[in-house]
């Protein structure tokens, strides 16, 4: 779709953005985990970015994770009207102490609830 568009070559000579072969779940989580933001329009890079702690950009006018946008993680956006660019670069951190998925500790939880009902 690049290349149908006339993207391809502007995108490929840019000193900013580097254009790679499809990548394995666990390679992309690394790159996940390594970016500055995430620029996307898929529901599961959303979380994954929220768990990354790396501001999303997300090409929609919806998302299922509607959490990850009221955390501040995450902001949807039209790509026809918003700089990217200008976004990547003036995104801030949000807190990070927000635990919208909880805090790790519920299997402790679950097991104590068990013992004490046993």
């Amino acid at each position: 779709m690049l290349k149908k568009f006339g993207l391809y070559n502007f995108l490929r000579n840019s000193k900013n953005i580097k254009l790679i072969e499809p990548v394995s779940y666990l390679e992309m989580l690394l790159l996940e985990n390594q970016a500055k933001g995430i620029i996307t329009n898929s529901g599961g890079v959303q979380k994954e970015a929220y768990f990354a702690q790396v501001p999303c950009f997300t090409l929609r006018d919806e998302t299922e994770w509607i959490e990850t946008i009221n955390s501040g993680w995450n902001q949807l956006i039209d790509p026809l009207a918003e700089d990217l660019s200008m976004l990547l670069n003036r995104s801030h951190i949000p807190d990070k102490t927000v635990q919208i998925y909880g805090d790790g500790c519920a299997s402790e939880r679950i097991v104590s609830g068990i013992l004490s009902f046993l």
